[in-house]
């Protein structure tokens, strides 16, 4: 299970706190959660190759676990709005 990088979405020092989040899927299916609780291969929300994901707050993007469905490596694009 992986999650995101707290040291990119709060950095330190004057920039503006996140306030969404946009991920995109490559590669490879995936499921996700961002209730706090991390996903399985059986449980989450799927997210197919090209699909996009949009974290409404930071409470979702603290929250955010995903677990790749197969052996290929998933990579996923996040952009950070603030």
């Amino acid at each position: 299970v992986a999650t995101l990088t707290a040291a990119t979405y709060t950095p330190t020092g004057t920039v503006p706190p996140t306030k969404r989040a946009i991920i995109t899927l490559e590669d490879a299916h995936v499921r996700w959660r961002a209730d706090g609780t991390n996903p399985s291969v059986s449980t989450g929300h799927l997210l197919k190759i090209d699909d996009v994901i949009v974290l409404d707050s930071i409470e979702e993007i603290r929250n955010f676990a995903i677990i790749g469905l197969s052996p290929t490596s998933a990579s996923i694009m996040i952009s950070y709005e603030r």
